[in-house]
């Protein structure tokens, strides 16, 4: 008999009328000094609130890729010379200052990445987080921030995200907020994708702090 830890994914709980709640079980076999077993234990992680960033990460490139259809239906000029690196530019410019109004307000920490890893959008979340401002953020490579964050460890997540569109990761790391107190903090990683062929154009990153950090 096989005596292996399993992990189940994704388990959906109704814990009232609209009301879900998301677990992640791990089952280990229980053993004696004889590697006799002698029973199972299981645990039972609550992922909800990773689940919810991620919900908000695909809402939000819904939300990226319905601008995208609204400018290629717009403007014509721009469709048919899309491809020259300045109509290129002044397009990503545009996503820039799109990304920037809708995630401005939002509360928790959100940063797009190019394909350079460099900083598109810093909102007002990840400012609050980590003490820098949009200004210093903007075009700096993601591996050279000082901010008490560990961001060596988001270098796997990150690269996946930018070779497969369709790739979602949340990590739990220790890090120094703004204020120079530990806290932790869960990180939804997922791929910029353009809306007209599928492709990874960056990175998206969802930070929220596990606990109350004032």
């Amino acid at each position: 008999m096989e005596r292996r830890a399993l992990r189940i994914k994704d388990v959906e709980w109704q814990r009232g009328p609209g009301e879900s709640v998301w677990f992640e079980i791990h089952v280990n076999p229980l053993v004696n000094n004889d590697n006799g077993l002698v029973g199972v234990s299981i645990v039972f992680h609550d992922v909800t609130a990773a689940r919810k960033l991620l919900d908000e990460l695909e809402h939000t490139n819904r939300q990226l890729e319905s601008a995208y259809e609204e400018l290629q239906s717009t403007n014509d000029e721009l469709q048919a010379i899309n491809d020259t690196l300045r109509e290129r530019s002044a397009e990503l410019d545009e996503v820039k200052d799109f990304l920037e109004s809708i995630l401005g307000p939002v509360r928790p920490g959100v940063v797009v990445l190019d394909l350079e890893m460099r900083i598109l959008v810093w909102n007002r979340g990840a400012q609050d987080l980590w003490g820098l401002r949009r200004d210093e953020a903007a075009g700096e490579h993601l591996l050279n921030l000082d901010i008490g964050l560990p961001v060596s460890e988001l270098r796997a997540s990150v690269r996946n995200a930018m070779s497969d569109p369709a790739f979602e990761d949340t990590l739990t790391l220790d890090a120094v907020n703004r204020r120079g107190r530990q806290t932790r903090i869960r990180i939804a990683v997922g791929a910029l994708r353009r809306p007209d062929n599928g492709t990874t154009e960056g990175a998206i990153l969802v930070m929220e702090p596990i606990e109350n950090t004032d």
